[in-house]
C-alpha cells in the first residue's frame, strides 16, 4: 500500500532555526488538524505562548513603523513576522478566543493543574488569571485547597470603581 506523505528538510532560515521551524510546523498543524476544541485548554495555551516565542510576538505583533516605537530593524532582526490576529487566523480561532485562552499562561501551576483536570473551567481559569500571583496564591478557599472546584462555587466580580476584586461565595 502506498501512503502519502511530504518529507521537509528543515534550515535555519528568516531568522528561526531549523528546531523552530519544525516545532512551529508540528504545533501548527496539530492545532489545525485535532481542532481547539479537542485539546486541553492549558495545553493550547501553551502552544499559543511557544508559537509567539517563535514569531517573535510581544505584544499583537508587528507595526507598520517599529522604528518610531523604538526598535531596531535591520535585515535578519527580531521582527515579529505574524500578528496575534495572523496566529489566530491561521490556528483557526478568533482573536478574542486565542487572548482568554493565553491568558491561562498567567495561572500559577497550581491553578493551572485544575483547569488541566477539568475541576476549573478555562473561564474561569481566565478571570482568575487577571489576578497577582500572589493574591492566586492567598486563595483560601477550603473546596480549591481540598482539589474541588464545581464552576458554580465562586463568582469572580470586579469592581471598576476601585480596581479591586470581590469574592462571593454561593
Amino acid at each position: 500500500k502506498k501512503v502519502p506523505c511530504e518529507i521537509r528538510e528543515y534550515q535555519d532560515k528568516d531568522g528561526m532555526t531549523a528546531e523552530d521551524l519544525m516545532l512551529k510546523d508540528l504545533i501548527e498543524t496539530n492545532l489545525r488538524q485535532r481542532g481547539i476544541g479537542n485539546l486541553s485548554p492549558m495545553k493550547t495555551a501553551r502552544c499559543i505562548l511557544e508559537l509567539e516565542r517563535i514569531y517573535g510576538i510581544k505584544h499583537g505583533g508587528y507595526r507598520d513603523n517599529l522604528q518610531k516605537l523604538g526598535y531596531q530593524v535591520t535585515p535578519g532582526g527580531t521582527c515579529p513576522q505574524k500578528t496575534q490576529r495572523e496566529l489566530s487566523s491561521d490556528i483557526g480561532i478568533g482573536i478574542s478566543r486565542y487572548q482568554q485562552i493565553k491568558k491561562l499562561n498567567d495561572l500559577i501551576p497550581e491553578l493551572q493543574k485544575f483547569v488541566e483536570e477539568g475541576k476549573l473551567s478555562s473561564k474561569a481559569g481566565e478571570q482568575l488569571a487577571y489576578l497577582d500571583e500572589d493574591t492566586q496564591r492567598q486563595l483560601q478557599i477550603p473546596s480549591l485547597k481540598a482539589g474541588f472546584f464545581p464552576p458554580f462555587l465562586i463568582f469572580l466580580q470586579t469592581s471598576l470603581n476601585f480596581g479591586k476584586f470581590h469574592w462571593k461565595v454561593v
